[in-house]
């Protein structure tokens, strides 16, 4: 894992050309990395890691304020799959952390003490993404057996099936606490009520596998797909907002930073693409990202 000081690119402005520095790397994983995910106060980093079909590893970096010392950041390791785990996601609180694995399980964790809470096999093939609402009170959870899936946290029961992508379901996000997000291989965004599973809108007209959803603080929501352009939609009903091609190859992930100044687009070029969202007319800065 590569971590990357962006302070001087979100005080530069949009004319802002200079490449983020490289603060250090945090090694000790497994063969891939499949996902990250940020705490709310930016002290720890969750990691989705494994090798395919043999081992996966969730685990977490303390990196303290701004990732100083990131190089020597201590590694919490929270346990061991029977297959990679493929993604990794806090409670808006900080208090829980979630992860995904491609052994169709998916376990919930107590993000301060690294304790597993619980472990559920709802899916029949690999969970690819998951997502805690905000308030921390429910779990939704995206896989390659065409179906997202709500969770109740607090009763441990199943809640909600949405089945209507009939092709592996490859992102997901809350849009509130009621309504759900999904993108899948069929190329098509849908809005879901988390209650009752009814399909509120979708957005069609993707090229390819959509690959990542981030949602904005404005009401708005980004959209990654393999075609290597984000679109940013309205939340409120799904009209496209603007197009931004990265520069680089298939997006596969996205991030917004705290602020809501920049989005982040991770391609599979190894190109990392930073997109201002404060400018609509600046280019995205894009830099590979090798140590």
């Amino acid at each position: 894992v590569l971590l990357w000081d962006l302070r001087t690119v979100a005080d530069g402005g949009a004319g802002q050309t200079a490449l983020p520095q490289l603060l250090g790397r945090m090694p000790n994983l497994p063969e891939r990395v499949q996902g990250l995910a940020f705490s709310a106060d930016g002290q720890q980093l969750a990691v989705a890691a494994g090798t395919p079909g043999l081992i996966g590893e969730a685990a977490v970096f303390a990196v303290g304020s701004a990732g100083e010392g990131a190089a020597a950041a201590q590694l919490t390791s929270l346990g061991l799959a029977d297959d990679a785990f493929l993604s990794v996601a806090f409670s808006a609180d900080g208090k829980r952390l979630t992860a995904a694995a491609a052994d169709q399980s998916v376990r919930l964790y107590e993000a301060a003490s690294g304790v597993q809470q619980s472990e559920r096999t709802d899916h029949a093939d690999w969970v690819q993404a998951v997502a805690l609402s905000a308030d921390g009170t429910r779990l939704v959870t995206a896989s390659r057996d065409a179906t997202a899936k709500v969770i109740d946290l607090a009763s441990g029961q199943l809640q909600t099936t949405f089945s209507k992508h009939g092709e592996p379901v490859t992102a997901v996000c809350w849009l509130d606490n009621e309504l759900v997000a999904t993108g899948g291989a069929d190329g098509q965004v849908r809005f879901w009520k988390a209650d009752s599973g009814e399909e509120v809108r979708s957005i069609k007209g993707f090229a390819e596998s959509i690959e990542g959803l981030c949602l904005l603080a404005d009401g708005r929501l980004a959209v990654a797909d393999r075609s290597g352009t984000v679109r940013l939609h309205a939340v409120a009903d799904g009209k496209r907002l603007r197009t931004i091609p990265t520069g680089g190859g298939a997006a596969t992930s996205l991030a917004v930073s705290a602020d809501g100044r920049l989005l982040a687009v991770g391609s599979l070029d190894g190109s990392i693409s930073l997109i201002r969202l404060d400018a609509d007319a600046a280019e995205p800065l894009r830099w590979l990202a090798a140590p």
